[in-house]
């Protein structure tokens, strides 16, 4: 009898996590905006940790202090993905309700326990209603009083904020591969 099967079986899942945590990178490298921009490189990570666990992220930006290229804080919108035909079905909008509503209650989970042993100030993440079907936006805490903060202290808040969304992929991704 092998003393060591529960280990290979770890090792063999580790191997097969981190190799869809790669394809999953790879696709996101790919992703472009309307503008044809590509995902923003301090807020990838964040993308594929919150793809490789089941979200569905649908847009997103690392904060930008000029205003014209995007908003002064990082944030992540989460959708389910819209069942074709949506538009025209009650029923149908109904089900995508529901289903960005089981996102929203799992990430409110996750959110409760990264928070469980961290504090912060406006930098925690909280989740911002996107539209009438259960959609939410991940972001700062203190995202919205951006606007008319002086350069220097915009910049250390972003700073601040691209951390604490920093150390929430670093959360997710160690959830990913723990499972």
């Amino acid at each position: 009898m092998d003393p060591f099967p529960k280990k290979e079986s770890n090792d063999i899942k580790k191997i097969e996590k981190q190799k869809i945590w790669d394809e999953t990178a790879k696709k996101v490298e790919k992703i472009t905006d309307g503008l044809g921009l590509g995902i923003d490189q301090k807020i990838k990570e964040t993308v594929i940790a919150l793809i490789v666990n089941d979200y569905s992220a649908d847009a997103s930006c690392e904060g930008h202090i000029e205003k014209e290229h995007g908003l002064p804080y990082p944030w992540v919108d989460i959708y389910a993905p819209a069942p074709e035909g949506w538009q025209k079905s009650d029923e149908l909008k109904n089900q995508w309700r529901q289903e960005n509503l089981k996102q929203r209650e799992k990430m409110q989970k996750f959110l409760k326990e990264f928070y469980s042993q961290r504090k912060t100030d406006d930098a925690e993440l909280i989740l911002q209603n996107r539209g009438a079907l259960g959609a939410f936006r991940i972001q700062s805490q203190g995202a919205e009083s951006m606007e008319n903060r002086p350069k220097q202290e915009l910049q250390e808040k972003i700073n601040l904020y691209q951390k604490e969304i920093h150390d929430f992929s670093d959360f997710l991704k160690e959830k990913y591969f723990s499972q």
